[in-house]
């Protein structure tokens, strides 16, 4: 990270603990006051000194719900970290996740097709659009598409846990 250059860090959800500890480092790092601006889904916490906090969506509720759709990784979680040719390189072991393949394809598909498409008031949209199906995942679990789609997302649903399908057993 080059600190003369601007930067921001998109963190999904959270209280600000991570942002807070991250200005801190920053600031002992550059001997004075960094702004360290964080992209949150929701942020329950407002800005806080130099930790700005920007917030895409104002909904009230915990969305520990969405993490599957990214976490569905073919790694496991980060267990250190080694030096790789002068640089600073995450350890991980890769593991097996039979939807991923096909979700990413999907999921880049539907990026390239909305990105493509011209929308009037494009932030107005995406957030509306976003807030829907927030609420529509959250409140519908045993719909069809997201029992059948949604719910086969694999997730470790915590640090080092076994790996599993979002759907309830």
């Amino acid at each position: 990270m080059n600190l003369k250059e601007r930067f921001g860090v998109v963190e999904f959800w959270g209280r600000g603990v991570t942002q807070g500890r991250m200005t801190q480092y920053l600031e002992d790092i550059k001997g004075k006051p960094v702004d360290n601006p964080f992209y949150y889904v929701r942020s329950i916490w407002g800005d806080s000194d130099r930790s700005i906090r920007h917030r895409f969506s104002e909904l009230s509720f915990d969305f520990s719900f969405v993490e599957p759709i990214l976490a569905s990784v073919t790694q496991t979680t980060v267990s250190g970290y080694k030096r790789v040719d002068g640089k600073v390189a995450p350890i991980y072991s890769t593991q097996e996740n039979a939807n991923y393949d096909d979700f990413i394809t999907g999921m880049v598909d539907f990026a390239k097709d909305y990105c493509a498409t011209d929308f009037i008031d494009e932030d107005k949209l995406d957030r509306n659009l976003a807030n829907t199906a927030y609420q529509y995942l959250r409140n519908n679990p045993s719909d069809y598409f997201v029992a059948n789609v949604y719910g086969e997302l694999q997730d470790n649903h915590g640090v080092f846990a076994e790996v599993r399908t979002t759907r309830p057993h």
